[in-house]
């Protein structure tokens, strides 16, 4: 474990110099940095953490420190987020295990005499932490297959809702840590909210200011701390093997093996069986519905990425030909295996954004999947939140209207223009749909929003994403 800490303190501080872009692969290399697969499992357990908490970690460290957290030099302040961060968020490892192995790093690592300072703040968080009281202590989620909806979650958004000065602090399990000093918390309740659930206080105040009632603020914090599960798409009426759960929405299942064998389970069943949300699934199955394709006609998807709607597109459309367009070089490869394996894989070409000469007014759907804020999918992306302010959002925005203007370029006449995010902002929903659709005379004929579903301690297949899409003509 302990090889497994050490990668993790360095991976962090690498995150510190980048701060707040935080680079989402993060943990690259990890295969070769550590052979055993338990503290590989360990490190990335540890290290997600410390990223999905790490304004919360940042507050109470500064709390007892003299001076801010981010005027430390980068490993410093990388030994005390990932400490802190086993202190209040990982209960299996021993707090003197902790210390110890921290105060070793900073002496190995930064200078001799770094780690007093860390034994001393760690001990100082150990402090703070205080017990876990029983009548805040929740049951486990729910083990259930049913696809009913646990309710162990609910106890925390009251809590919090009901919290006016208490120290309280969530945990992704649906506990909640009382601390023994409630002075480390912010007195204004959205700016506390904020803290406790590492969340930038303005994003908490603009989703406040543009509609959102207090418990639909708090809700959408919260689930920013949910361990995202990894839900797929397959019929699970007829069984899908141990590994998968029932969703509560019907035709998707909730992975529960080994995140090693995920691979080969998806390629045993020859397609029939991919990653995806239900919230991002419904772009494609919903806004397409009644569209008829005939064989041959042309139908996009502009922003492919890894290619997830660019098969349910080609599922959807049968004898279609199915254009997988993809900014990054790097994912076309990708695309082309994903192409080759999957069903009507023989109807999917593969191009660069910048090769689309020839295909202007032909495609009779064109899916634009565009770059958002993420912020429909905190607890799947879960270094989003940092590197998104009001600056990089009007930036998104300007982007996603060139995207649009491309998308309506390759639409034949009579065409329809499927545009979706996984954002909460009317910015880059409905105020983009109507905007763009104003422009270019096309007309928003359904819509829908989705928020993100699933609270600390629900169970994982209660879980969706949010995300939105229109459909414009």
């Amino acid at each position: 474990m302990r090889d497994a800490r050490s990668y993790v303190i360095q991976a962090v501080a690498r995150q510190v110099r980048r701060w707040p872009d935080l680079n989402p692969h993060g943990m690259g290399g990890i295969e070769s940095a550590l052979a055993d697969v338990r503290d590989r499992r360990a490190a990335r357990a540890l290290y997600q953490e410390t990223v999905r908490r790490w304004l919360t970690l940042e507050c109470l460290l500064n709390a007892r420190l003299k001076r801010g957290l981010r005027e430390m030099e980068p490993g410093m302040q990388a030994v005390l987020l990932v400490g802190a961060c086993q202190v209040f968020f990982m209960d299996h490892l021993p707090d003197h295990a902790v210390v110890s192995e921290a105060v070793q790093w900073a002496k190995e690592r930064i200078r001799p005499g770094a780690g007093k300072l860390v034994n001393a703040v760690l001990h100082r968080m150990i402090d703070l932490r205080g017990e876990l009281p029983d009548s805040l202590a929740l049951a486990a989620p729910d083990t259930n297959t049913t696809g009913r909806t646990s309710e162990h979650g609910q106890p925390v958004i009251d809590l919090m809702m009901q919290s006016s000065g208490d120290p309280l602090v969530p945990r992704s399990d649906g506990s909640i840590l009382r601390l023994t000093d409630p002075t480390v918390l912010p007195t204004d309740r959205l700016e506390r909210l904020a803290a406790v659930c590492s969340c930038p206080d303005w994003l908490l105040h603009r989703w406040q200011s543009t509609g959102s009632s207090r418990r639909e603020v708090a809700e959408h914090a919260l689930h920013g701390l949910v361990h995202a599960p990894v839900i797929v798409r397959c019929d699970t009426s007829n069984g899908s093997g141990n590994d998968v759960r029932p969703h509560q929405l019907p035709g998707f299942g909730v992975w529960s093996g080994a995140s090693g064998s995920l691979g080969t389970t998806l390629d045993s069943t020859g397609g029939t069986m991919w990653v995806q949300d239900p919230s991002s699934w419904k772009a494609v199955a919903e806004g397409t519905a009644g569209l008829e394709v005939e064989p041959g006609d042309l139908v996009v998807d502009l922003c492919a990425g890894t290619g997830t709607k660019t098969r349910q597109l080609a599922a959807r459309f049968p004898g279609a030909r199915v254009l997988a367009v993809e900014v990054q070089e790097e994912r076309i490869d990708q695309l082309h295996l994903m192409a080759e394996a999957m069903e009507g894989g023989d109807r999917c070409e593969v191009r660069t954004a910048d090769d689309l000469d020839g295909f202007e007014g032909q495609a009779r759907v064109v899916l634009a999947d565009v770059p958002c804020s993420n912020t429909g999918v905190l607890a799947r992306r879960i270094e989003a939140r940092y590197r998104i302010d009001e600056t990089s959002l009007r930036s998104l925005v300007g982007l996603q209207r060139q995207i649009l203007v491309n998308a309506i370029r390759l639409l034949a006449p009579g065409g329809t223009l499927v545009y979706s995010t996984c954002s909460l902002e009317s910015e880059e929903n409905g105020r983009q749909a109507r905007h763009i659709g104003g422009l270019h005379r096309l007309e928003v004929a359904r819509e829908c929003q989705t928020r993100p579903h699933g609270l600390p301690g629900d169970c994982p297949t209660a879980y969706c994403d949010g995300a939105y899409y229109a459909v414009l003509r």
